[in-house]
């Protein structure tokens, strides 16, 4: 269900002033999701060519994205994220107190880097990589791999002042059902499947296939360690079941 910002906006921000401390409210926002339909005030073209666009993405129609459309349909995002823009703006401005501010996205968006739309069950950086900014904690970038697994430690340490050391490392990680893997590194992107493999050279943004035997050898270490993992989990809940509906017990 669709419900921009602004239908729930008083919600949050009176459960904000009057909630006992310590107290915790995570708001998911559906305005920069397909469809991409900015709020009054935040479009820079037509409605109906931004509904246009929402209609051809919706109906797979890559032929139609491909041309003019792709602009339109990348501009509505755009407008859809500066929309959000000013949530948070209000947001921080109106809150009491001095919180905690964590934001994050949950997944990318694809338009048409390896010929996809949308978000499906690919992983190549424009599906993975979000942003994940901290507002009122330690100033500073961190350039090494985070993967939002580690976000509960993270809000949890940074709330009770503990820091974020250990929370990065070289490399993150993702998988889907396929079953597909990635390794992410801090300017390389890693992607294992069982046709084969991929290795890329990530630059602010852009993804240039990589010739590098030694750095594939590393993805591919990495993903056979975790095969071989998942399988040892898959023998030690297999063996538990069996014992627990065996008589014995």
């Amino acid at each position: 269900m669709f419900m921009s910002w602004e239908a729930f906006y008083d919600d949050v921000i009176d459960y904000q002033r009057n909630a006992e401390s310590p107290s915790f409210i995570w708001v998911f926002l559906v305005d920069a999701h397909m469809p991409f339909l900015p709020g009054d005030g935040y479009r820079t073209q037509s409605r109906l060519l931004t509904y246009l666009a929402n209609l051809w993405l919706y109906a797979g129609n890559q032929d139609v994205l491909e041309g003019r459309m792709r602009s339109v349909l990348t501009e509505a995002y755009a407008n859809t994220v500066r929309y959000v823009d000013a949530f948070l703006d209000r947001l921080t401005s109106e809150m009491a107190g001095d919180p905690l501010v964590v934001v994050h996205g949950d997944h990318g968006e694809e338009f048409g880097e390896h010929g996809n739309y949308g978000h499906g069950p690919h992983l190549y950086d424009e599906n993975l990589r979000v942003p994940l900014v901290v507002g009122n904690g330690p100033a500073e970038t961190v350039s090494e791999p985070f993967s939002l697994r580690d976000l509960p430690d993270l809000v949890v340490d940074l709330a009770t002042g503990e820091g974020f050391d250990g929370l990065t490392s070289p490399y993150a990680t993702a998988k889907n059902n396929d079953p597909k893997r990635a390794v992410r590194g801090r300017d390389w992107s890693y992607l294992w499947s069982t046709d084969g493999d991929e290795l890329y050279r990530v630059d602010d943004g852009t993804q240039t296939e990589l010739d590098d035997p030694e750095l594939r050898d590393v993805g591919r270490s990495i993903v056979r360690q975790w095969n071989e993992h998942e399988r040892e989990c898959d023998r030690v809940d297999e063996a538990a079941r069996a014992v627990a509906a065996s008589d014995a017990v």
